[in-house]
């Protein structure tokens, strides 16, 4: 990706198709961003908090996706947690199209013994994995199925 530095501030060139995206999203769901730069500028820093709290680092990240590595977390090196929270959201995408909110995951999982904590801590941690993304803020679908 090119970028320009000037006075402290990159301007980053991305592709045209990518800024469409961001501003439909910032048109039709309304999350209460005014303009593209306001949505790039919360996305990075909410990435750079799921990276802290998970002590990845994104260099790392890069450079093997550069070197072609397989970055993709199998199934079978998930804790239990992590397992029990992909078949929650996985059961209750059915319910919930549009990505199932933080909220019914944690109550699914206080009833299988785990704490919101708990719960917020494994989807960011997922999240960060691949296993599942946030179609809107707060709500989760599953990358992988038959769990």
């Amino acid at each position: 990706m090119n970028h320009i530095v000037n006075e402290g501030y990159r301007t980053v060139r991305v592709p045209a198709d990518l800024i469409d995206t961001v501003e439909k999203v910032i048109a039709e769901i309304k999350l209460g961003y005014t303009s593209v730069a306001d949505f790039v500028k919360d996305a990075v820093r909410r990435l750079e908090e799921v990276l802290e709290q998970t002590g990845l680092k994104l260099k790392d990240i890069w450079e093997k996706l550069e070197k072609n590595e397989d970055t993709a977390i199998e199934i079978d090196r998930l804790s239990e947690e992590e397992k029990a929270i992909m078949k929650i959201t996985e059961k209750l995408e059915i319910k919930y199209e549009k990505g199932v909110p933080e909220e019914e995951i944690v109550k699914k999982a206080e009833e299988v013994g785990l704490s919101q904590t708990e719960v917020k801590d494994v989807l960011t941690r997922l999240e960060v994995n691949g296993c599942i993304y946030g179609p809107r803020y707060k709500h989760y679908k599953t990358t992988m199925t038959h769990i």
